[in-house]
């Protein structure tokens, strides 16, 4: 159940931060499935052709670029804390979430695999940032001073 969801939650994040960054009504973005509108939306906007691979990278590198701020900032995402009662610990006795424990430790764990992070520091590899582009950021990752978990 908890398997195999990292690639449609890293689509969902990405096409997030796109919406986001390009100020689009979030409401919009919850009622249609983007593949319907967000294309020609940022292609009014910016005269661009977008298919959804061009809108996962660019809404990936949004999302890269504001972990690794909070990375150089000493933030490992990791280290939040994770309300109990939110995933199920202990699970609930009774109604529609009775017995249900969320594996949040394997979500994140394929996710930072997926995208290619360190599951313990969540600092992003060399070579995930240069298949974004993002070759800039390599020397300020290798020198994050991020505890890991």
């Amino acid at each position: 159940m908890y398997t195999g969801q990292a690639e449609r939650q890293s689509q969902s994040v990405a096409t997030l931060e796109v919406v986001q960054a390009a100020g689009l009504c979030l409401f919009g973005f919850l009622v249609y499935p983007p593949q319907l509108v967000l294309n020609d939306q940022l292609a009014a906007v910016t005269g661009w052709e977008f298919d959804m691979g061009e809108v996962y990278r660019t809404g990936m590198r949004i999302f890269t670029m504001r972990h690794a701020f909070n990375l150089r900032q000493g933030h490992n995402p990791l280290a939040r804390n994770m309300p109990s009662r939110i995933v199920g610990e202990p699970p609930m006795t009774e109604g529609p979430l009775e017995g249900v424990t969320v594996d949040y430790e394997t979500l994140n764990r394929e996710f930072l695999e997926l995208l290619g992070w360190d599951t313990n520091t969540t600092v992003p590899s060399e070579e995930s940032l240069r298949a974004l582009g993002m070759e800039f950021l390599v020397n300020d990752m290798k020198r994050v001073g991020v505890p890991p978990i």
